[in-house]
């Protein structure tokens, strides 16, 4: 049986953040983001792949992530 996702307004799955935000407080490593180089725009980086790490990572205020370029 398929679980359904069920999104909020940003694009994120609540049981998804919620682990992740567990995993952060509880001190569990997690895998660095993939960020790429966009081509156009004002950011150096544009992220690829990690959104809920990237998001709960804001929401416990860390001012740094660690991130992996995408080749």
């Amino acid at each position: 049986m398929e679980r359904r996702q069920y999104l909020d307004y940003e694009g994120l799955d609540r049981v998804r953040m919620v682990s992740v935000l567990h995993a952060i407080l509880s001190r569990t490593p997690l895998p660095p983001v993939e960020v790429e180089e966009p081509s156009l725009g004002d950011y150096h980086y544009r992220l690829h792949h990690g959104a809920h790490r990237f998001f709960a990572s804001v929401a416990v205020g860390f001012t740094h992530i660690p991130a992996r370029l995408r080749p």
